[in-house]
């Protein structure tokens, strides 16, 4: 998570920084594509790391079938608001 929102506020001051250079007419290829390219691969770089995490060995969707699919609570109780969080994050 914070490596995303690290790499979209970059890409955020990056574009600012292109609009201000766009305004004053002082674009240069180079830089410009340079840097859309590091931004890219940041990008996918992150997208891996996410579905590594999220399908890999340790995955939400096993832990999600074990103790959230198999364990049902009733009641008034803590438990109960956990297991109706966890259930509603793993149904997304």
């Amino acid at each position: 998570m914070p490596y995303g929102i690290t790499v979209g506020s970059l890409t955020i001051i990056y574009l600012i920084w292109m609009s201000v250079l766009m305004a004053g007419k002082n674009l240069i290829p180079q830089p410009i594509m340079a840097l859309s390219f590091i931004f890219f691969a940041l990008f996918l770089a992150g997208l891996i790391g996410t579905s590594i995490q999220l399908f890999g060995a340790g995955n939400v969707s096993k832990n999600c079938q074990t103790y959230v699919t198999g364990a049902p609570v009733v009641g008034q109780y803590v438990n109960t608001l956990a297991w109706l969080e966890q259930n509603s994050i793993c149904k997304c």
